[in-house]
């Protein structure tokens, strides 16, 4: 729960965290709840009132997932800040120890001068344990890869 003090008025956010276990799964969202927004009126209205109260969905800040089996393990999480429109997520894989997975990716759907577009990058990394034999004597053990990419729409 916390208070944030708005041009429009005075912000109360009411959150809550729980964690799901079934079976080798774990997931967690973290802070979801309800936004509420009290304003005072500025008196230019022709409705008589004292205060104007507002509630909205409050996204979560976060949600998790972890799964641990003798197969295979590993979690991941995305981060969210839906108001400045910034999602970063983090992964990681291993299957029988054998082949490891990492991911990292992050998406900014807002300009910070409020201009619309997107940024986003993500990079994905393997590690293999046994060496996979290629031709002659090339072995492939590990491998990673990037990719970025920049939007922007001019307004007319």
């Amino acid at each position: 729960m916390g208070f944030d003090p708005k041009d429009e008025g005075l912000g109360l956010d009411v959150g809550t965290s729980f964690k799901l276990k079934l079976g080798p799964i774990t997931g967690v969202v973290e802070n979801i709840g309800l936004s509420n927004l009290l304003s005072f009126p500025n008196g230019n209205s022709n409705e008589f009132s004292l205060a104007d109260i507002k509630v909205a969905f409050k996204p979560p800040n976060g949600i998790g997932i972890n799964i641990d089996t003798n197969a295979v393990s590993g979690g991941g999480y995305l981060y969210i800040n839906a108001e400045d429109g910034r999602y970063v997520g983090v992964a990681g894989l291993s299957i029988k120890d054998k082949i490891k997975l990492s991911a990292f990716g992050l998406i900014n759907t807002k300009f910070p001068d409020g201009r619309k577009g997107y940024s986003f990058l993500i990079f994905i990394s393997g590690i293999f344990t046994h060496s996979i034999r290629l031709w002659f004597y090339f072995e492939w053990s590990r491998w990673s890869s990037w990719y970025s990419s920049h939007h922007y729409c001019r307004g007319t």
